[in-house]
């Protein structure tokens, strides 16, 4: 006789409950943030806009090595994003706190739509050249900067201290989506002769269009009130530097986030030449790779997510950093496209929790009426990465792609164990700041 609830249906039931219970409470750690509307509707908002900018991160450097053949020329192009990212991230920051942040971000796409269409307009009218792109590259940087940091900040602004690094996470997680959409779309439509260069840059800016009519349906913003003697937008900027330098979290945040992006993140610049010139193929596979690479990031991304506001986020992000050198390693020594996609796999769970984590635990440290500034901070180092491009591209022709990713790798493994050191001996402030 078996009694009434028990027997292996009634355990297996219970099993069963255990496992949706587990795994409906990570959906909603994972996803809590948009459960608050506006939040949800600024994370569409940042699905479209990245799904341009990521498509750009493809067009851009296949349109410029198509255009000469060489990796020079895209890291002259990555340099103009780099010089606008460098001048105006501290600036925009700084605005991001001192604005309303609403009309900041539909100014800042529209200026974004129209330079990638008039980019489509130069092509399909055969007058684009290297000195265009660069200088295009120069404002799409200048906006991308200026959103980032009006997004990251406005999101301190709606979303409650709980929510912050959840928030920046999941927006974040919308980025690599794109990551994922993105370059293989602009792959995919470049290769396409209905479409082909021309026609992508102009699909950039529709989406660009179309991201601006989710920031109208957000309530509308008014600029933060301020006292007459308060200071100006420099001493804005210098002040949000002096902050986060002397927060010893986001001191040792940044100080990571700086470095393995200096060392490590140019290696975008190389990609279209290592394709055509290493692995013989066509430079549209650049889009299958990246796009390969953002699957991996988007797995990561969602861990990422549910751990971001955890204590153990500072850990996996110490595991994203040696992912991250390790793969660029594995790049280097790849023989064929499928190896390389392989790679690209763990190359982009490596970088894309590298810079979710940095950015969402700098954040969570962060006081809210200095978030727009913290930000920004991080635009500043990926500008200096785009920088780099040009010697970087310079030293691939010389070279060669394959020995310059190996480098590249091992210093970011180096520079990986530095900061798991100075994590190490830095507990101490960073406990007694957070108490």
């Amino acid at each position: 006789m078996v009694l009434e609830g028990t027997g292996p249906a009634a355990g297996e039931a219970r099993a069963g409950d255990r496992v949706y219970g587990a795994a409906e409470g990570w959906f909603r750690r994972t996803f809590d943030s948009l459960r608050e509307r506006n939040l949800r509707i600024l994370w569409i908002g940042t699905l479209l806009n990245f799904v341009g900018v990521t498509m750009n991160q493809t067009a851009q450097g296949v349109v410029a090595f198509d255009l000469t053949g060489n990796s020079r020329a895209v890291g002259t192009v990555m340099l103009g994003m780099g010089l606008a990212m460098l001048l105006i991230a501290p600036i925009g920051g700084a605005l991001a706190d001192r604005v309303s942040k609403r009309r900041m971000l539909i100014t800042c796409q529209a200026i974004g739509a129209a330079t990638f269409v008039f980019v489509g307009f130069a092509i399909s009218a055969d007058f684009i050249s290297i000195p265009i792109l660069a200088a295009s590259a120069f404002v799409s940087g200048t906006m991308f900067a200026m959103i980032r940091s009006v997004r990251n900040a406005y999101i301190g602004e709606i979303a409650t201290p709980a929510q912050r690094g959840n928030a920046v996470a999941v927006q974040q997680l919308a980025m690599t989506v794109m990551q994922v959409t993105g370059p293989f779309l602009a792959g995919i439509l470049i290769g396409w002769s209905a479409f082909g260069s021309a026609g992508t840059y102009t699909m950039m800016g529709a989406f660009f269009a179309i991201a601006i009519i989710t920031m109208l349906q957000l309530p509308a913003t008014s600029a933060p009130k301020r006292a007459f003697d308060a200071p100006n937008i420099l001493q804005d900027t210098w002040s949000g530097m002096r902050y986060g330098w002397q927060n010893a979290e986001i001191r040792w945040v940044l100080g990571g986030f700086l470095l393995l992006t200096v060392v490590g993140n140019p290696y975008i610049t190389l990609l279209p030449g290592y394709v055509k010139r290493e692995l013989g193929e066509t430079t549209s596979n650049l889009g299958l790779l990246l796009g390969i690479s953002a699957v991996g990031g988007f797995l990561v991304s969602l861990v990422a997510a549910s751990m971001a506001d955890s204590a153990r986020a500072p850990r996996l992000l110490a595991a994203c950093n040696l992912t991250f050198g390790a793969s660029l390693i594995g790049l280097g020594l790849a023989p064929n496209l499928g190896s390389a996609a392989v790679v690209m796999l763990f190359l982009g769970a490596g970088t894309s929790g590298f810079q979710v984590l940095n950015l969402a635990v700098a954040l969570r440290a962060a006081d809210v009426a200095y978030m727009g500034r913290v930000a920004s901070l991080t635009m500043m180092a990926m500008s200096l990465s785009s920088i780099v491009a040009l010697p970087v591209g310079i030293l691939a022709d010389r070279f060669g792609d394959r020995p310059i990713l190996t480098v590249m790798g091992f210093a970011v493994l180096i520079v990986s164990v530095v900061l798991a050191l100075w994590r190490r001996a830095s507990d101490g402030q960073i406990a007694a700041a957070a108490g």
